[in-house]
């Protein structure tokens, strides 16, 4: 049987001093390392449409942003758009994300393409997912 009895036999307890913000902003990590780009998961499935975006005689950009007023953010960036190779005008967009069990976009994805679909109404935006949960 083990029993705590909350006594110290060490020396006396000495406050832990605060770190400043500066401190414990240098120490934190970025959820994602690679920023907007993606894990590698993202940047291969964004890779494989900018291909077939190009088998179609597009030309493919990635992170194209779009300008979204009234929208849950100001300016959106879509992963692949194809434009003409002429004109440089953008003919269609591709996102890439995760998706639910039942296989719709997550809520920040979702978020996302109504922003972007209201922005660019002439342009249909597809949906690619990157991962799929079982």
């Amino acid at each position: 049987m083990l029993l705590w009895s909350g006594l110290s036999l060490a020396a006396p307890r000495v406050p832990k001093a605060v770190p400043n913000k500066a401190t414990v902003q240098s120490v934190k990590t970025p959820p994602n390392p690679n920023g907007r780009k993606g894990g590698t998961e993202h940047q291969a499935k964004v890779k494989e449409v900018a291909q077939e975006v190009e088998a179609r005689g597009l030309q493919p950009k990635t992170e194209h942003m779009v300008e979204t007023p009234g929208g849950s953010k100001s300016k959106r960036f879509v992963d692949v758009v194809g434009t003409d190779k002429k004109t440089e005008e953008v003919k269609e967009m591709h996102q890439v994300g995760l998706q639910t069990k039942k296989g719709q976009p997550v809520a920040r994805e979702r978020q996302a393409l109504d922003d972007i679909q209201k922005s660019v109404q002439q342009i249909r935006l597809s949906w690619g997912t990157r991962s799929i949960f079982s």
